[in-house]
């Protein structure tokens, strides 16, 4: 690689600081997250890690823009932005429909006509694919309770009061089933 190239990837389940740790130059990554299909979504979030440097994050933006796409800035974080928010959104809906609580049309027309979205939940899983939403989810929800385990130390001012451990588990359907449990 040419020392001024920058290495951009699309992965929004990976973190980037991962992949940066074994690059000889940390500084010329940047995710470049590209949303399904990319010919029709103009949003593309820009994820600079702690090691990106400044001019490959404006370089980065400018290109995003140069070819007529909007650019969000977000931390590396496993989701960043859009997916952080809508796989949970997605998978409740399918929760919902799975249990027989709504039919899948009346999911989809009560997000669209009651929370003016463009397109319902389930609608949207089928628009980007029903296998990158389940991809993506189990590595989010593990993420997601890692933070969580974080945060309630934190909560608890940093001590032993609360210890919880995360069990994850392969389901006969290739699924990931993830438990979290006090271990206190």
């Amino acid at each position: 690689m040419k020392p001024d190239a920058v290495l951009a990837t699309n992965t929004s389940s990976i973190p980037l600081e991962e992949l940066s740790g074994v690059l000889a130059r940390p500084g010329r990554l940047v995710g470049l997250h590209f949303f399904n299909p990319a010919a029709i979504m103009k949003l593309v979030e820009v994820v600079p890690t702690v090691r990106t440097a400044p001019d490959v994050v404006a370089d980065s933006t400018a290109f995003v823009e140069r070819i007529g796409k909007v650019a969000v800035h977000c931390p590396d974080r496993a989701g960043f932005i859009v997916n952080m928010l809508l796989c949970p959104y997605i998978i409740d809906a399918i929760r919902m429909y799975e249990s027989g609580f709504a039919t899948k049309e009346d999911i989809d027309a009560g997000m669209v006509n009651g929370a003016n979205y463009p397109m319902g939940p389930l609608a949207l899983s089928d628009l980007v694919g029903d296998d990158a939403t389940g991809d993506l989810a189990p590595l989010l929800a593990l993420r997601r309770s890692q933070t969580l385990r974080t945060t309630l130390r934190v909560l608890h001012g940093g001590g032993d009061k609360v210890d919880l451990e995360v069990e994850a588990r392969r389901l006969d359907d290739g699924r990931l089933q993830l438990a979290m449990t006090d271990a206190a």
